[in-house]
């Protein structure tokens, strides 16, 4: 699976966690489901403007910005 890591660290991660939670065990049709879930989430937190990149967050200090990216997605996402 090919993936794409650029300059969005803390987004990265926060869809990590809640991907990361998913029972494994359960069918197919309600991985999907949790699946689609949290793309419609992440979808709304974008157009609600959440921003995913660090330099959205602070100014030069990317550290500080995928943390605060990580618990804006975190919040939203319900980790």
């Amino acid at each position: 699976m090919a993936r794409h890591q650029g300059n969005h660290n803390g987004y990265f991660r926060a869809i990590k966690n809640v991907l990361d939670k998913i029972d494994l065990n359960q069918s197919v049709n309600e991985i999907s489901k949790q699946v689609a879930d949290i793309q419609i989430l992440a979808k709304k937190g974008m157009m609600n403007g959440t921003p995913i990149r660090a330099k959205d967050n602070s100014k030069g200090k990317a550290k500080i910005g995928n943390q605060r990216a990580l618990e804006m997605w975190n919040k939203i996402l319900g980790v």
